[in-house]
């Protein structure tokens, strides 16, 4: 291609702040540090228009920007794909324009092996476009095995880097911190189980996150008194938080499990991750390099491993320059150049 490359990316962009719309929006920041690439955005939220009004919204923005793009990319969740490509597809192939598509996630195999059989079509319907960029290394393999005609590639999750180095902790462990949504299937019930069942615990454990929906993990958290829930953390706060404790601690066995944005943002501030051996969490935390790693579901390991942390400030430390040395695998800009790569290759 001549010139700049033309690119239309489509997705939700903040508010609400969360993992996909924060993705596009640093997406978008690095796109525009380049001089290789002109880049416009069309928005697929609902807003008060609904699914409906969204689409329709969607596919009258696209036919009027297929003429300026010459790749048109879509970034969202497996759900969100499936409602949206049905009218992309044949749109971008009518105007030959390349359709890339990125997936949120880590579970696009597991929600099209339970779907029903008419979402499931339409789930199958993303692995059609021209390209098809998946979270992990783990649904990149298993969707392969599966779809093995699919033109797919992988595009981690990843963040941009602080300008210098952060202060690492020399411990031993004081403060730990869990960040994320308080249910039970991020394991908040066994972080509370694993810190009641120690007798004297040396460390404290700050909970941060939406409200907790689950009547017995919202009555857990109110009773513990080692564990003590902050409630909803501004995006910007994240990084004040991180340096202000030692350890991230993130127990999940959640289904849709891809690379948790909060165990990235631990390794840029330069903490270690205490967390579950968990669908594609070991491509994130090398267990005794820059992290832990428990069986899932077990308390009792996961009370272990957090008291390790708190027993050896050599230990807390070696693990803290690891965690800083697996930040700078998913560096914005490196992944940002693999983006490109896809969209032209």
């Amino acid at each position: 291609m001549s010139g700049p490359l033309r690119l239309l990316l489509l997705g939700s962009l903040p508010p609400p702040m969360g993992g996909t719309t924060l993705l596009l929006r640093q997406l978008l920041d690095q796109l525009a540090r380049r001089g290789d690439v002109r880049v416009r955005h069309l928005e697929t939220g609902p807003g008060r228009a609904g699914r409906l009004g969204a689409g329709l919204r969607v596919a009258g923005g696209l036919a009027r920007q297929l003429s300026w793009a010459q790749v048109v990319s879509v970034h969202a969740s497996p759900p969100g794909l499936a409602a949206l490509l049905p009218a992309l597809v044949p749109l971008c192939r009518l105007a030959r324009r390349r359709l890339v598509a990125r997936v949120f996630g880590g579970s696009l195999d597991v929600e099209i092996a339970q779907a029903e059989p008419a979402l499931r079509a339409r789930l199958e319907r993303i692995l059609d476009c021209d390209r098809v960029l998946v979270e992990t290394r783990q649904l990149l393999e298993s969707l392969a095995r599966s779809y093995p005609a699919a033109s797919l590639g992988q595009l981690a999750n990843h963040r941009p880097l602080p300008d210098r180095p952060p202060r690492l902790p020399t411990g031993p462990a004081r403060r730990f911190v869990f960040l994320g949504h308080v249910t039970r299937a991020k394991g908040v019930l066994d972080l509370v189980e694993a810190v009641e069942g120690l007798a004297d615990p040396p460390f404290e454990v700050a909970v941060y996150g939406p409200e907790p929906q689950e009547p017995l993990v919202r009555d857990r958290l109110r009773r513990s008194q080692r564990v003590h829930y902050g409630g909803l953390l501004p995006h910007e706060r994240v990084a004040e938080v991180l340096a202000g404790v030692d350890a991230l601690v993130l127990p999940t066995t959640h289904a849709g499990e891809g690379h948790p944005g909060a165990v990235l943002e631990a390794f840029v501030a330069g903490r270690p991750v205490v967390a579950t051996r968990w669908r594609a969490l070991p491509e994130l935390v090398e267990d005794g390099a820059s992290g832990l790693l428990v069986p899932p579901g077990d308390a009792q390991a996961l009370a272990a491993a957090m008291s390790e942390l708190a027993r050896s400030g050599e230990r807390l430390h070696a693990l803290a320059r690891g965690a800083w040395r697996q930040a700078q695998h998913f560096d914005a800009p490196r992944w940002t150049e693999r983006f490109l790569h896809f969209c032209t290759g």
